[in-house]
């Protein structure tokens, strides 16, 4: 490792806490998965160890949507 340690792959919730910074953690039944086009899902902490992960961490950096409204996804189409 490179000092990189995964806290979530695709969702991440955050949380404004009382001292005024925002924490990032991840959903919990994706927590230290991570999907790898062509190889599928992977656990991270099971084949890097408990250091390649983290359950939350400080967010340093945070953005703001503004401007155009998103509209939800269509529904899921199952292929035959």
């Amino acid at each position: 490792m490179h000092g990189h340690r995964l806290v979530a792959d695709d969702v991440v919730n955050l949380i404004r806490r009382k001292e005024g910074h925002v924490t990032g953690h991840g959903t919990e039944i994706i927590r230290h998965h991570m999907e790898i086009r062509g190889l599928g899902i992977i656990n991270i902490k099971d084949l890097f160890g408990v250091a390649a992960v983290r359950e939350a961490k400080k967010i340093g950096q945070a953005g703001q949507w503004e401007g155009r409204k998103v509209r939800p996804p269509p529904a899921w189409t199952w292929a035959r």
